[in-house]
Formats: structure tokens, sequence, C-alpha cells
């Protein structure tokens, strides 16, 4: 597809004082920053490429991931697989070669790749709900491909091209499995029974029932084939329990194999070359087997443990193929993706959900004379940037951003609001929020807990009277709990927009400088509200019955009276009278008519922006869940692409400087950071990023008796630290970036001589004792000339003087890409 295609698609779519006394600092979090990661596929030359595919949910949305380093790393690609539910992936047996590999997806088809996985094309029917692929051991002479759907298989002998149906013999309609054996004839399928085929899936028979927990007709959820032996064969049933069966007859019979299997749920099967069988159960963890003859057995060391927030943690396990010689496993769960190089034995999480992704982004309203920027990441705690006026990299590739943490009594580092001050030049405040509410009223320099009105639903909207600095009025909304108002900065809370359903999503929240009593509530399924007495009372707008992603108001409002709504659907709703009237964008950058339909799932309006000086420019952008950035200057009448130069991938948020109609300067976040662009969008850079990584984070590893200690001061990042008393206790961050800084302790207590190393080589020694208590001390900072993959190891290498402890209090790192 070119780039001009793309945007015609993607066009096409735009229609239709002192708080309260803190409490006990809180608990651990439901859980780590995390991708949830539904389904893995691995490489046949894994070996040498270390290439592995991923299906992941990042924050709400679905999209592709891929690896090229065993799993170690993972980008997003896109954008033509976002918002697809992917349920399985299948390579080419020359994929070293050619690059193809396909993606079954539900109600999406069939989708095909020849770049190894770069760029994704869709075969056969749209619609389509793909259970299974699987790609014939001879794919490079045959070109064949089936799949299992709800309505039986398909078969391509053309790598993807045409479909015919293979239905032939099959006493199942729903086949959820498909399997090749070790040639291109042996077929293996399953909807509620195992059936056989031994012509490359022209015909096939019925073979035995694997076993059916319960009452009534169970189909199977994950099939595996030991790839010495054709007649053998593993079966599980998932949700429905019942642990795994297995059959040495090539499916004819089956018998139970759970001795030692104590999670029955079992959502994956993996068989290893040397025999290893494992299985990834619901709660437990990945067990495994060396035979079908013993017993299971379980290894967590690594694992994290389920959570009451998801219903399967364990979802998908993969082998390497030369697993004999690597010993490699990587799971799939909740929680992201861990990968075992000592056959299951131990694990190691990886992270997919990178830090530098900015989850909030707010901009000075003061900006053209400041330049101050915040952002929010999932798991980072906040930051705040200075721009600087003309300046770049050495590299000369970005706009220069000056950043610094922001933590100094953030209590957790987890945020899904943030609100800058309208009277940010005169009170200096800023408010953040997740499952606790800070304030900062030196401009996020220290922070303050605030009550809130429903302590175990998140903030998911925050937005700051137009008169803060004279009324100390803040708006929030939550998750399910309501909106309200609180005329004491956040200490005391009155429920306000109470006609709107209990269960309501607030997704954003407005309240315009020229209309100090209005306030706007989207939700997310319960439409557009305003309220004209700060909240008191409240109409819903007449908006169509949508899903909303985005909504903006006119900076002018209300005499600019301009509302844009962006769906997940529908594209982009206008209205210009204060939302009585709704209208869509129907035409592209030439003003002709657009297609309205596509062959994969459309975009939605992920962020949308008014220009401060719409009521005479009448310049909209909207940023759509394909990665494209587009803009219109005639209220939707037409529009163009404003996103040259930018990474197409899932955009997260967009905000226009204040002075936008001289200063031309846009901001936007996605899945690989922050971009800058100066010209109105016609070039986009992306500046350097700092990522601030708590000691608690998933990313960073701990070898020897480190104890996690609750936070003892306010300057303490996030929890607290972890704590080391022992000689030899290690801990370790690797990341890739061009500089990397440790926080520590220092103070009469801590009195451990600390051996630095950085890639494995000596990079330094210091000694953590201090005459007074320092928190957040930056012992150890490194610049390299480039950006590279770098490993930083601390190491506590004991007391610094005798009669003293070897104390260290590790309290996390921060580096720069």
């Amino acid at each position: 597809m070119t780039v001009a295609h793309a945007l015609l698609v993607a066009l096409s779519l735009l229609v239709g004082s002192a708080g309260p006394p803190a409490p006990p600092a809180p608990a651990l979090p439901l859980h780590a920053p995390h991708d949830v990661v539904d389904v893995l596929g691995i490489s046949p030359e894994f070996e040498t490429d270390g290439t592995v595919f991923g299906a992941f949910v990042l924050t709400y949305h679905r999209v592709f991931g891929r690896s090229v380093d065993g799993g170690r790393s993972w980008d997003v690609l896109g954008p033509t697989m976002a918002r697809l539910e992917i349920t399985s992936f299948a390579f080419s047996p020359d994929f070293a070669r050619d690059g193809l590999a396909f993606a079954g997806t539900r109600r999406g088809g069939v989708w095909r790749t020849s770049d190894k996985g770069l760029t994704w094309t869709p075969t056969g029917d749209p619609e389509l709900i793909v259970n299974a692929v699987a790609v014939s051991p001879d794919f490079a002479h045959d070109g064949l491909v089936v799949v299992a759907t709800e309505s039986g298989c398909l078969r391509s002998v053309d790598g993807g091209t045409r479909w015919s149906s293979a239905d032939s013999g099959l006493s199942d309609e729903r086949i959820k499995v498909v399997a090749f054996g070790r040639s291109a004839d042996v077929l293996y399928a399953g909807g509620e029974r195992v059936h056989f085929s031994d012509d490359g899936g022209r015909d096939w028979e019925a073979r035995g029932l694997p076993g059916k927990p319960g009452t009534g007709g169970v189909p199977l959820r994950a099939l595996a084939l030991d790839p010495a032996d054709d007649d053998h064969l593993a079966v599980a049933f998932g949700a429905a329990g019942g642990g795994v069966s297995a059959s040495t007859d090539g499916g004819k019979s089956f018998r139970a194999a759970t001795f030692g299997l104590s999670d029955p749920v079992v959502n994956a099967l993996a068989w290893a070359d040397d025999g290893t069988l494992f299985a990834a159960t619901s709660d437990a963890g990945c067990f495994r087997t060396a035979s079908l003859s013993m017993p299971w057995t379980l290894h967590r060391q690594g694992l994290s443990p389920p959570n009451r927030q998801d219903d399967d943690h364990y979802r998908s396990v993969v082998t390497s193929p030369a697993f004999s010689r690597d010993g490699t496993v990587i799971v799939g769960a909740f929680e992201g993706v861990f990968v075992s190089h000592d056959r299951g034995l131990t694990w190691d999480q990886r992270e997919t959900y990178r830090l530098r992704v900015h989850r909030l982004l707010e901009l000075s309203p003061d900006f053209a004379a400041d330049g101050t920027i915040f952002v929010g990441s999932y798991g980072g705690g906040l930051l705040a940037g200075r721009f600087a006026d003309d300046a770049g990299d050495a590299d000369d590739e970005a706009p220069g951003v000056t950043w610094s943490p922001r933590t100094d009594g953030i209590f957790h580092p987890f945020s899904s609001a943030l609100a800058v001050s309208q009277t940010f030049a005169e009170d200096d405040t800023v408010y953040y929020g997740y499952m606790l509410l800070h304030r900062s009223r030196d401009r996020g320099v220290t922070w303050q807990r605030m009550n809130r009105p429903v302590p175990d639903l998140p903030v998911r909207a925050l937005v700051t009277s137009p008169r803060l600095a004279d009324d100390d009025t803040l708006y929030l909304g939550t998750q399910g709990g309501g909106t309200w108002r609180s005329t004491t900065g956040g200490e005391d809370w009155a429920p306000i927009f109470t006609d709107v359903p209990d269960e309501a999503w607030a997704l954003g929240l407005a309240a315009p400088r020229g209309a100090p009593d209005t306030v706007f509530l989207a939700t997310r399924e319960h439409g557009l509200y305003v309220s004209d007495d700060r909240g008191t009372t409240a109409r819903r707008l007449d908006l169509p019955d949508v899903e909303i992603r985005s909504f903006a108001v006119a900076p002018g409002y209300p005499d600019d009276a301009a509302l844009a709504v962006g769906t997940l659907s529908r594209g982009l709703m206008l209205s210009l009278d204060g939302g009585r009237r709704w209208r869509s964008s129907t035409s592209g950058g030439d003003g002709a008519p657009l297609p309205s339909r596509e062959a994969f799932a459309p975009p939605s309006v992920e962020a949308v922006a008014f220009s401060p000086a719409h009521a005479t420019d009448r310049t909209v952008y909207a940023a759509l869940s394909l990665g494209a950035l587009v803009v219109t200057q005639d209220d939707g009448a037409t529009w163009s692409d404003a996103g040259r130069g930018l990474s197409r991938l899932l955009p997260v948020r967009l905000a226009l400087s204040p002075d936008f109609p001289n200063d031309r300067t846009l901001v936007l976040t996605n899945h690989e950071g922050l971009w800058i662009s100066r010209d109105a969008g016609t070039s986009w850079r992306r500046p350097r990023g700092l990522v601030r990584v708590d000691d608690r984070h998933q990313s960073l590893r701990y070898e020897g008796a480190w104890t996690p200690t609750r936070r003892v001061s306010p300057l303490d990042f996030s929890y607290g630290v972890h704590e080391s008393r022992r000689r030899g206790d290690a801990t370790s961050l690797s990341f890739f970036g061009d500089s990397v800084s440790w926080y520590a302790r220092r103070g009469p207590e801590f009195a451990a001589r600390v051996r630095i190393e950085l890639d494995g080589e000596p990079a330094g020694e210091a000694d953590l004792f201090a005459e007074e208590v320092r928190y957040q001390e930056r012992v150890f900072e490194r610049r390299f000339a480039s950006p590279g993959w770098h490993t930083l190891t601390i190491v506590n290498a004991g007391a610094s003087a005798p009669g003293r402890a070897a104390v260290i209090h590790s309290d996390g790192f921060d580096y720069t890409h």
C-alpha cells in the first residue's frame, strides 16, 4: 500500500495549601507496567535471527509486536495491524529467506507479511474468524497454508492469495486448532474432537474424543505435536479445564496426562525438539514434562504471580526450534513476556511496554514563554521538559529538550490523568493521578498526596478551573465511579454530572477559559455531556451512539462553539454550534469522495486538537490509530497529511502550542516516544527522551538477598528502595540508550562500598557513606557516544570501613534514549 493510498484510506474513515495528612504508603499496584500478551509466534530460524512475534494489548489497544533479539526488547509495528485481534501466527519454513509469515485474526481474516513482519496485507475474506493458521513444511514448493475457522477449514496452495474449502470429512463445524506434522501431507485439526488428514487437508477423518470436561461438547484450546513422531500429540481445553490429554496413536485414543498438573486450565502447549512438553496454565505458570509418561513439574522462579485483574494469566508458550541446544522457551502472559534460557527452570521478565511511551502530555498554558512540557508514562513517573528555541541535538536529529524527573513525593509512578493549571503562571500547580492523586504547587518539583473521592477506582480525567488561582476548583472523572468537583484543590469532593450512568468511564474533561462555569464530560460509551453551572446540572448532547476515543473543545469557546469527537469506528464528528448539530468529514485532500470500506479494521480517532485560532483558520488535527496524522483547514470538508516523518505507530496524545498561529508547534506522543513539529506538521523530529526506572520495575534484575523496603521519606522515588546488606548482592539494568545513571540513598548508616560494572567491565567504585542522609542521590553517571544496548550492574562490595554495615538502598535508575 502506498503512503498516498494509506492516507486516502485513513481519511475515508473520517466519516461516519497543605493537604490532609499523608496515609500510609500504598501496597504495590495490582500489576506492573505490562502488555497483555495473547499470542506468540517464533521464527523457524530463531537460533540465528532471534525473531518472535507477539499480539499485545497496550492499554486498551490491540497491536502487533516484534522482537529480533530473542524477546529481549520489542517494537510495536504498524499501522495496519492496529486493533486486529490476532489469534495465531505461522511462519514459512524459509522465513530467513522469504520473510513470509501469516497471522490469523478474529473478524479480520488472514494477514500475510513478506518482509518479516514490518508490513502486513490482508488475504481472503476480511470478516473471517480465524482461530489458527498452519504452514506446510514444504511451503517453498507447495505454497500450502491451512486455517481453522468457526465454519470449518480453508486451504490455499498459492501462499494465501486464493482460498478454498477444506471441510471434507470434518464432523465439527467450529475448528479451533490445526497443525502440520513433519510432512506436508499430515495434518491434525480439532474442534470438539480431533481430525486427521493424510493428503494435506483435502480430506479428513474424525478420530478420538480427547475428553469432555463437564457436560456437552467442549472445543479444544491447544494442540501440540511431537516433533519426532507424528503419532504423538497432546491437546488441552483452556477455560473448560481438564488439563492435558495425550495420544500415542495419531489421535485414535486419548488418555489423561495430568499427574503433577495442579492447574487444570491449560491455555497453550509447546512440544520442544528434545521431547520436552510445556503447558501454560491460567494461574499457576508454565509446567513442563520430559515425557508423557512422567509427571509435570512447575518452576516459578522469575514468573509474576497472578492478580485479580486478569482471567487467564499465562496465555501462550513457544519453544526455540533449536531448544535442545539453546534451552529457550518463551511465555506470553498478562504481565508481558517471560523468557527462559535454561529449559524453563528460571525466567526473566522482558519489558514490552517501553517506559518511553508517554501516556500523558500537557503543555504549559504559557508555553511560548516558558517552553514547559509535562509527560507521564505508565511506570516511569512524571517528567518535565523545557524546549530550546531552535536548538538541536549534536546530530541535529531533533529540537533540543532538557528533561528532569518530577518524582519527589509521588507515591507511585503510574498515571492515567494529568492536569496543568490554567493559571499556571500564577499558581505553578500541576495535578497527577491514577489510583492516587497528587498535587504540586512548585511546577512538579515536589508533590503531596491528596484525597480522592473514590479510593478504589482509577482517576481517568482531570481538569482545573480556568480560575484555579482564585477558586481552587478541580474536576475529576473516574472509571465507573462518577465525576467529582473539589473547591479545596483536591481535599474535599462533591459529586457532579449525577445523571450520567454509574458505570460510565470518564474519558476526558474540559473547562473552557472563556466560559468559567462550563464543564464538558466525555465518556467512552455513554456520550458527551455539558454543564453550565460547574457540573451541578448537565445535559447530554445529541451525539450519535458511538464509542468515544478522544474529544476537544475549541480554545475560543463559547464565541467559537466548535466541538470535536473522535470515535472508535465512525471517524471524526464535528459540531460548530456547541453540540446541537453534528456532521462528519466525507472527502480527502483533493475534495474527492473517499471509499467507505477497506479490507482491514477501520482506524479510530485517537487524538484530536483544534488550532487556538480555529475561529479564523478552521484548522483541526486528528491522529488515527493506523498511525496517520491528518489536518483540515476547512472544518473537515477536505483533509491532508500532516504526519510526514512520523513513525506510523499508534498515537497516544496530541497537543498544539497555545501560540500555534505564530510558532507552528505541535507535539505528539506515540508508542515510540515524543515527536515535535515546528512547521505545523510538515516535518517531525523526535528529541532525546529520559526514562526513570523505579527500583521495583520489572526491567531490573536482582541477585542475592535484596529486600524491597517500604518508603520512609517522600524523597524516595515511588514505593521506596531495595536494600542489600550482604557482600556480593547485585542489581542490574539492561537498556537501549546513550546515557545512564544510578540513584541510591547516602548517609551514616549506608556504609557500603559499591563496585560498578558496565557491559561486564569495571566502571568504577563508590562509597555510600555520608554525614547526613541524602535521598535520590545520583551515585553513578555515564554517557555514550551513540545509543546502543548496555547493561549497568551495581555490586555490594562490602563495608567501606571497619565496624560499619554494608548497606545499600538502591532507589532506581534512569537513562536517555
